[in-house]
């Protein structure tokens, strides 16, 4: 072997290390949160240098922490713990409607809390349902710090929704799930014989893999290997095959109707991913997409048309 031929195999082996060693470590660091309010979220996306070093380093992920109420909005709330099956408690917030016509239990979307989904339920709550809003495991006021972006946290959809269905024995129970949360409903019908009555879905990716790669992609890097490692390496950690973590495989079990919303210009999850979703359900189902919208509350942003395409296809349910 020539030198030169052994300085390339030591760089060729060092350069695949180097690429395992930051992966185990960016897949470590968006799975456990931190202390609350510990460290920013995101790198300047001015800065190249701020850029490299979050990818090198990982993200480093503050504990998701509630900061208002339902009372902050005059809803009647009372706060609810739950137990999972793998024995975690759970914090709910119970919003009851005084002429219920239905319920919607709601679980929000990685790294996040169920006070991001507050206006969705006074919403909710103004067209006459009963409301359930969940924090997932490691958020909020639930126990843990570890996320599995949907894989465990379909224990936390069973557990949640099994609570409001005794709670709420009455009148159509409608499910609401926010990218993880929509992914964590679809596998808790696939994998744990959930039985929806209807579903509300905002943006699913279609698989772990595909929706990791955008994280990539969304700071100017190139997605592969860096994705299919950092999938690897989360799904060790974690104690699953983040490759088998398939949203579209899941959704072929869901056969109640489903109205999916998702944002055109979403760089976390495509319009073709969550077309692949729809494509893949066995029930009746409606998309819209708001144009011009990214990854954000599309209620906010966008609410007299949201109100209305939500409210029209609640209406449509027989």
């Amino acid at each position: 072997m020539t030198t030169a031929l052994f300085i390339l195999l030591i760089l060729i082996a060092t350069g695949f290390v180097t690429l395992n060693v930051v992966a185990y470590n960016n897949a470590r660091r968006m799975t456990r949160f931190l202390p609350a309010g510990s460290m920013p979220r995101c790198p300047d996306s001015s800065s190249v240098v701020a850029r490299i070093r979050f990818l090198v380093t990982g993200p480093r992920i503050p504990r998701p922490v509630n900061a208002t109420t339902p009372a902050d909005r005059d809803l009647p709330f009372e706060t609810i713990f739950v137990t999972t099956a793998d024995g975690l408690r759970l914090e709910l917030w119970d919003i009851p409607a005084q002429t219920p016509r239905g319920s919607v239990t709601m679980f929000h979307g990685y790294g996040g809390q169920k006070e991001a989904m507050l206006e969705d339920a006074q919403f909710f709550h103004e067209l006459g349902l009963n409301v359930v809003i969940v924090d997932f495991r490691g958020s909020g006021g639930s126990d843990g710090n570890v996320t599995t972006i949907g894989i465990t946290e379909a224990h936390d959809v069973i557990a949640a929704v099994s609570w409001a269905k005794t709670r709420y024995p009455e009148g159509r129970m409608i499910l609401f799930g926010v990218s993880m949360g929509a992914v964590a409903i679809l596998r808790a019908v696939k994998h744990h014989a959930l039985r929806p009555e209807a579903v509300i879905m905002h943006c699913p990716f279609d698989r772990l893999v595909t929706t990791v790669a955008h994280r990539f992609e969304e700071l100017g890097a190139p997605p592969f290997p860096s994705a299919h490692l950092l999938t690897f390496w989360g799904g060790l950690q974690c104690g699953f095959n983040g490759f088998r973590h398939n949203p579209v495989d899941d959704a072929a079990a869901l056969t109640s109707p489903c109205l999916l919303l998702h944002a055109s210009c979403d760089p976390r999850v495509s319009v073709a991913e969550v077309r692949r979703v729809r494509g893949a359900l066995r029930g009746p189902s409606q998309l819209h997409i708001f144009e011009g919208l990214t990854h954000e509350s599309y209620i906010q942003a966008r609410p007299h048309e949201y109100r209305r395409v939500v409210a029209e296809w609640i209406e449509g349910l027989t």
